[in-house]
């Protein structure tokens, strides 16, 4: 008996020791199981804490930018109330600073411009005269400019995801003043012009045309110029519309345009008011030896008429015509170019414009002849430099006596100082020929006109093109004595309103600042 209690306990301790361990070994997992759990929920409750600081953080901004604008708007009316109190008429709009504009509102916007202005005397120590050759179209501008010029152009591009179609809305606004001319008066003469430049709207990026531009309304197009002169060799801005940059293979694309001109100054009774149309097609980015090439065909046609002026009955001729360019242009190393062009034109597409021609009997017979030759260096830093050379012949239709020459060369190179100090000198002679206009002594007019400008100059940077710069200058020019009397006009309707009147020579001095942006 005795020995079977003891075989008892003895089973009984056998399996206490089995369960304890498995029974231990239990609580293990479930503690680690428990600790697991409550690390991922502490990592959730910290997600979600920020997740919700974030959203207090938008919630906060997009009350701030409420708030800003709901500021701005009170300001402006404001001072609108303020200024009808003063008995000012003029309306004062004050605009939100740029920072408070909400993103979605200003990410596809875009602000561009160009502006000079500035003030200068005649070495008679009257208002600042400018210097051109008569016949000449365009004069070296440096130190010879009498006017305010200023551009704004408002540009919003309707930004969505990049692969989709793109869409674009510009408007330019342009004013032109003389120099002495605010917004507090007019000169007797009425002498302030507003203008809007360009309305278009385009459109891009269409699946079934990717890269090409489709563009309708009014703007500049693909125009070419020589900065120095100020002249634009190719101008073919006006209303209209076309396509832009289609491909026809390698590198060569295609514009092909619809351009429309007219004028309020002739209107017929049948037709009404007189209107140009030009078709503008166009090669562009054509491989050639050192450099690409550009050809434009721009052909024009208009329906004439009768019309009345002054009180007598005059002639419109219809009339049609062609303008053919070519260009070659070769990119110099930091920004630089070297660009040659050849053009003739005739009838209605003879000024290389779709604006209408002053009425002419032999209109359909006028034609241009011109070639033009720029160079832009940038790399000889301090020095940048940009030269011209131009020749253009050019007949008013007449069977005699109805050809103008004119030649030009020039240039304008400017050294940098260091500090954003420049020294800026410009060189410029005209040579013109013209057999439709007579001196007094009844002969052919013909001379040269040479200009000379020095111009110390705060610069942005050494580029040519760099802007913007504030200038001081002195301008000396000296011109034939056929010239004499039509150099320095202020107004070509009162030729006595001329200082160098009796001169071949004239002087002028000021100051000006220029920019674009």
């Amino acid at each position: 008996m005795r020995f079977s209690r003891l075989a008892i306990l003895a089973v009984l301790a056998v399996g206490a020791a089995g369960i304890i361990p498995a029974a231990a070994e239990d609580g293990g997992e479930r503690a680690a199981l428990r600790e697991e759990l409550d690390r991922l929920r502490k990592e959730q409750r910290e997600k979600i804490d920020a997740l919700e600081e974030r959203l207090r953080a938008l919630e906060l901004a997009e009350r701030e930018d409420r708030r800003r604008l709901e500021e701005a708007r009170s300001e402006a009316e404001a001072a609108r109330a303020n200024a009808t109190r003063a008995g000012d008429s003029r309306l004062r709009v004050v605009f939100p600073p740029p920072d408070s504009y909400p993103d979605y509102l200003t990410r596809g916007l875009e602000f561009h411009g160009y502006l000079r202005s500035g003030y200068g005397i005649n070495g008679k120590g009257g208002r600042q005269v400018y210097f051109q050759a008569p016949g000449a179209g365009a004069k070296y501008r440096l130190g010879n400019e009498t006017e305010t010029y200023g551009e704004l152009a408002l540009v919003n591009n309707f930004v969505s995801d990049p692969a989709a179609p793109s869409w674009k809305v510009q408007a330019r606004l342009s004013v032109w003043t003389p120099e002495n001319l605010n917004d507090d008066e007019t000169d007797s003469s009425g002498d302030f012009k507003l203008g809007l430049r360009e309305t278009f709207i385009e459109a891009g990026n269409f699946p079934w045309s990717p890269g090409m531009k489709f563009w309708a309304g009014n703007r500049f197009y693909r125009r070419h110029d020589i900065h120095i002169i100020d002249f634009y060799w190719l101008d073919m801005s006006g209303y209209g519309g076309g396509v832009e940059d289609i491909p026809l293979g390698g590198t060569v694309k295609l514009a092909s345009a619809y351009l429309g001109g007219s004028l309020d100054d002739y209107e017929f009774p049948r037709t009404g008011r007189i209107a140009k149309n030009t078709l503008d097609l166009r090669l562009y980015d054509i491989p050639l030896p050192l450099g690409r090439g550009m050809v434009c065909l721009a052909s024009s046609t208009l329906k004439g008429g009768s019309y009345t002026s002054d009180g007598a009955e005059h002639r419109y001729p219809s009339a049609s015509g062609y303008g053919l360019t070519f260009a070659h242009t070769r990119d110099l190393a930091g920004g630089g170019y070297n660009q040659v062009s050849l053009q003739y034109g005739r009838g209605t597409g003879s000024q290389f414009t779709p604006a209408v021609q002053d009425p002419g009997e032999h209109l359909r017979d006028t034609w241009t002849f011109r070639a033009t030759e720029t160079l832009l260096l940038n790399t000889l830093d301090p020095l940048a430099v940009m030269a011209t050379a131009l020749f253009q012949l050019e007949s008013d239709g007449s069977p005699e006596n109805d050809r103008t020459a004119w030649c030009s060369i020039g240039g304008r190179p400017v050294l940098g100082l260091g500090g954003g100090f420049a020294l800026a000198l410009e060189a410029g002679l005209d040579y013109v020929r013209d057999e439709t206009a007579l001196t007094a002594e009844g002969n052919t007019s013909e001379g040269f006109l040479g200009k000379l400008t020095l111009a110390p100059e705060l610069r942005i940077n050494n580029e040519f093109l760099g802007r913007p710069v504030l200038r001081l200058y002195c301008t000396w020019a000296r011109w034939s004595k056929d010239f004499k009397g039509r150099v320095g006009m202020l107004d070509e309707m009162n030729p006595e309103d001329n200082p160098y009147r009796d001169s071949t020579e004239g002087f002028a001095a000021g100051i000006q600042g220029e920019a674009w942006w």
